[in-house]
C-alpha cells in the first residue's frame, strides 16, 4: 500500500494509521525557493522520493508507506503521481477528509475529484476509528485485487484464444 493523507487529517491520526498499517510514514518537509522564498513543489517532490528511495532500500520493507499532508493542490498531486510511476511506486490510495476550513475547501474538493476519477479516494470521516479506517482499507485493497486478478485473467485467456 502506498498511501497519501491530505492536510485535514491530524498528525497524530496520521501516525496511529501508519502504526497500525504498518506502513512507513512519510512526512514531507515543504522546500522554499532561495530566490521567491514560496514553497517548491519540484524540490518538496525530490525529497519525497529521496525518503522513498531510502526506505526502499532499507533491508525488510515492502515499499509501501504512507505520505501525509501532501500532495495540497491538484497540481502537485499530478506532479506527485508523474515521479512516483517513474520510479514504479504510484499512489494505490488517497485518504481525504472534507476540511472545516473554507479556504482549504476549493482545493480539497478540486483533489477529492482527482483521486476520485483514479478510484484512488477513500474519503475518511473524523469519528472513524483507527481499527474501522483499517478495515475499510482492507476491504478496498481486496476488492482491488480481486478485480485486477480477474482483469488479468481475462486478458490471460484472450490472448491463449
Amino acid at each position: 500500500m502506498r498511501i497519501t493523507l491530505n492536510e485535514s487529517i491530524s498528525p497524530d491520526f496520521s501516525r496511529r494509521l501508519s502504526q497500525a498499517l504498518e506502513l512507513h510514514p512519510i512526512q514531507p518537509k515543504v522546500v522554499y525557493s532561495r530566490f521567491t522564498g514560496l514553497p517548491s513543489d519540484d524540490h518538496t517532490i525530490n525529497k519525497i522520493i529521496e525518503e522513498i528511495h531510502k526506505h526502499i532500500s532499507s533491508a525488510n520493507t515492502t515499499g509501501e508507506f504512507i505520505l501525509s499532508n501532501y500532495p495540497q493542490t491538484v497540481i502537485q498531486a499530478q506532479s506527485l503521481d508523474m515521479a512516483l510511476a517513474k520510479i514504479g511506486q504510484p499512489l494505490s490510495s488517497a485518504l481525504m477528509m472534507e476540511s472545516t476550513k473554507k479556504a482549504q475547501n476549493r482545493e480539497n474538493r478540486a483533489l477529492i475529484r482527482y483521486y476520485r476519477t483514479q478510484n484512488k479516494l477513500i474519503l475518511v470521516d473524523e469519528t472513524d476509528s483507527i481499527g474501522e479506517l483499517c478495515s475499510r482499507i482492507h476491504l478496498v485493497y481486496e476488492k482491488r485485487r480481486s478485480t485486477a486478478n480477474l482483469t488479468n485473467t481475462d486478458r490471460t485467456q484472450d490472448a491463449q484464444r
